[in-house]
């Protein structure tokens, strides 16, 4: 019996989605993997997107509002989250916003990026406008603040925001002081062993000299809080780029390197040439007079020093000198006394001192 044209033309179709069955799957076409939102507070920046913007914190006695400026770059792909925050301090500590604005404006672009970087070019930006050391509104150090309390007064309130909206979603973490007059890093102790040693890895990574403190001295500094939770951290002392440096300047070529160094962007890092001081592990040494008197310096910024070299005077307003500042080892003359004055027993300047082996 022949089959009929309704048979027939079912059979071909039953035949055609059989073969269409065995076909491979039409995928959609590629699209370039995408990163997360990434959002502070009102703040959110897509993949691919720099978003600037301010977020109340805070309000003066008379009503008006204190924000905090953010600036998020988000690649277009997944990858590390580093958080740079900069001016501590309202005043002497621009390089550090500078360094922030210049890389995230102008050097980095999203569709290189993996990951993202969350910035704070200010930090405080209630001493910042007033040009004084802390917030008018509590006088509380800022550095000493973290991880802040939601409901203290004004620079606690700044810290807690700061922290939970913005350091705890890093990881990794800067904070740029820029107060040196040379680019150089703090790491500070921790109890973890893993997460100083990474925190150390940033920042030779950086490439500028690198001392270590307490932070048992210092337990509230905001890297202290970020490495409590993890995440690796250090204090960057960056300064202005000069006309002589290679381009970008040291400090940028520090985080430029960083970033290379989490995979956040391609190529080799980048080694210091630049700075005063090679870069390296070393301690900060103070020295300190037992007379009194004006200081006469007798080395410069980044000079070598050898241990027992003679690196300041001191004399009487008389020009009498009463006595010869030796260093204590060998290293770099790091800076003098602002003043050029001492009072017995006072600071008279510091080395970045080779430690022994």
């Amino acid at each position: 019996m022949r089959p009929s044209a309704v048979q027939t033309t079912v059979r071909a179709a039953t035949a055609l989605l059989l073969a269409a069955a065995c076909l491979p799957a039409q995928r959609p076409p590629e699209r370039p993997r995408s990163a997360r939102i990434l959002r502070v507070g009102p703040l959110e920046a897509g993949p691919g997107e720099v978003v600037t913007g301010n977020v109340l914190i805070d309000k003066r006695l008379d009503g008006s509002k204190i924000r905090l400026p953010f600036i998020l770059v988000n690649g277009m792909r997944p990858g590390p989250v580093l958080g740079l925050f900069a001016c501590m301090y309202g005043k002497g500590y621009e390089a550090g916003i500078e360094t922030v604005v210049r890389l995230t404006r102008d050097v980095v672009a999203p569709k290189t990026l993996k990951g993202a970087i969350i910035a704070s070019p200010v930090i405080n930006p209630s001493a910042f406008n007033t040009r004084t050391t802390h917030a008018v509104e509590d006088g509380v150090d800022l550095q000493e603040a973290f991880p802040g309390d939601p409901h203290g007064t004004h620079s606690r309130r700044l810290a807690a925001f700061l922290f939970e909206n913005a350091v705890k979603q890093c990881d990794a973490v800067i904070n740029l002081h820029a107060k040196a007059g040379m680019d150089w890093s703090v790491v500070m102790t921790h109890d973890d062993p893993e997460v100083q040693r990474r925190s150390v890895a940033l920042a030779e990574a950086y490439g500028t000299p690198i001392f270590t403190m307490s932070h048992k001295r210092h337990p509230n500094f905001l890297v202290v809080a970020a490495m409590n939770e993890g995440i690796p951290a250090f204090i960057s002392e960056p300064v202005y780029a000069s006309p002589h440096d290679r381009p970008p300047g040291t400090s940028i070529r520090g985080l430029l390197n960083v970033m290379k160094y989490l995979g956040m962007l391609e190529g080799r890092i980048d080694p210091q040439t630049d700075n005063l001081v090679p870069s390296g592990r070393y301690l900060r040494t103070i020295i300190r007079s037992r007379e009194a008197g004006i200081i006469q310096v007798l080395k410069e910024p980044g000079d070598p020093v050898k241990k027992g070299e003679a690196i300041a005077l001191v004399r009487t307003v008389l020009g009498d000198v009463v006595e010869r500042i030796k260093s204590p080892g060998a290293g770099y003359f790091r800076r003098a006394a602002p003043g050029r004055v001492v009072q017995m027993g006072g600071y008279v300047g510091e080395i970045f001192q080779i430690p022994d082996r």
